[in-house]
């Protein structure tokens, strides 16, 4: 694959020359803003940084498009190194291609992270897989951090830094996903993030007032109205003491006693580490839950 890229380039080699004084000013630009990624391309590969930048030209795309065929074999083989590799390469010739930001940290803080936990590396010691795992969790979050940088008007790759800021099994930082998902917020993103946003809060020592007032305003829209999200707004409300009067309803959070206990036991049992203030003692003063017709 590599060397139809190469007959690539030199075919395009005459075309990249003559638009190097306009490619030299954009890379000169780009440089001086920040929106490339700092680290150049492995000094054995055939396409490096310069080349990429400059005679490519219009091509970069393309050329990207290719290098993605490449990281997914790469993927194949278990290769991450070669995965790192071939998106850092990706991302400098793409850069504002929100999917390469969000493919390349997916497969670095998930598929390669992950990798390392199960049989395939037996002959490492627990220690050096969890090591590993963390490592790669921590490569793919960069990158994506980095891809928010170079991106600062895409909602997309905001939220998607929410969304492996906040995972449970990758060392969150809610209030950091909470940022990001207020930012995507911000540009215009769907409402799925104002409730990501929410749910981030929710976890934050000392955000529960302000956690609250946020899905309380989002739970007027009836899309929002999820078990989940009563569950937590419940949580909160005993959490912060909220009068009677200003609370939502219980009956308007949990309309029949079926929903209400289901949304209990699962908010109780789902290690999520959304807030459970007051959720015990609501489960056990409901009713029996009917028994099963035999």
């Amino acid at each position: 694959m590599l060397k139809n890229i190469l007959v690539l380039l030199i075919s395009c080699g005459l075309f990249g020359t003559a638009l190097m004084p306009w490619e030299n000013s954009i890379l000169r630009r780009e440089n001086q803003a920040g929106l490339l990624p700092e680290e150049t391309l492995a000094g054995g590969d055939a396409l490096n940084q310069q080349m990429a930048m400059i005679s490519l030209g219009g091509l970069r795309s393309l050329v990207a498009a290719f290098l993605s065929l490449e990281a997914f074999e790469s993927f194949r083989q278990g290769d991450w190194h070669g995965v790192e590799r071939r998106y850092k390469q990706i991302v400098t010739l793409a850069p504002h291609t929100a999917f390469y930001w969000d493919t390349g940290a997916w497969h670095l803080a998930y598929n390669a992270a992950s990798s390392f936990l199960r049989d395939d590396h037996d002959h490492l010691p627990m220690s050096e897989k969890r090591r590993l795992y963390r490592e790669y969790i921590d490569k793919g979050k960069n990158f994506l951090r980095k891809g928010a940088a170079t991106n600062p008007d895409d909602w997309l790759v905001q939220s998607r830094l929410g969304n492996i800021l906040s995972d449970t099994k990758r060392y969150p930082d809610f209030q950091q996903a909470a940022d990001a998902y207020a930012r995507a917020k911000e540009l215009g993103a769907p409402s799925i993030v104002s409730r990501q946003q929410f749910y981030s809060l929710a976890r934050i020592p000392g955000k529960a007032k302000e956690a609250w007032e946020l899905g309380k305003e989002l739970y007027k829209t009836p899309d929002n109205r999820l078990p989940s999200m009563a569950t937590t707004l419940f949580a909160l409300q005993n959490r912060l003491n909220v009068p009677e009067k200003d609370r939502i309803p219980f009956r308007e959070l949990f309309p029949s006693d079926k929903l209400a206990r289901v949304s209990f036991i699962n908010q109780l049992s789902n290690g999520l580490g959304y807030p459970t203030d007051g959720i015990r003692e609501a489960l056990d003063a409901l009713p029996p839950a009917p028994e099963k017709k035999k």
